[in-house]
């Protein structure tokens, strides 16, 4: 969810300050929560500003320190399957991944899959349609 606007902060503080109502009626009268009014003022008093704070950066990788050993088995068998070089990863460096996150890693490190071909290419050349 994305912050509010710096606008909307600065009116529910004016708001509350000029007595123009509780928190709760400020809440509804914006169309924010009342948990929002609450920690917006709380901040307010506390620093004097009424800025958002900085992305927290959310839950680290698994994979990420494990870049080389991904690049290391993927150079052996390119044409291994996401859930096989997941497997491959869980018995070298004991990390258990889903076959998203290995897709993800694959992709961030700049490696494509190498498709198998599951059938041999037919000997015959094909003709067009229009030439019969």
């Amino acid at each position: 969810m994305r912050a509010y606007s710096s606008d909307v902060r600065q009116k529910v503080v004016q708001a509350y300050e000029a007595g123009r109502g509780s928190q709760r009626a400020l809440a509804r009268l914006l169309g924010v929560s009342l948990s929002f009014v609450q920690e917006l003022l709380q901040r307010d008093r506390r620093t004097g500003s009424v800025a958002p704070q900085p992305h927290g950066g959310g839950k680290p990788r698994k994979v990420a320190p494990h870049g080389a050993e991904i690049a290391r088995l993927h150079t052996g068998q390119p044409d291994a399957s996401w859930a096989e070089r997941g497997e491959q990863l869980a018995k070298t460096v004991h990390v258990r991944v889903s076959r998203m996150t290995m897709s993800r890693a694959l992709e961030r490190l700049g490696l494509t899959r190498e498709k198998r071909l599951f059938t041999p290419l037919s000997k015959r050349r094909r003709r067009s349609r229009k030439n019969g």
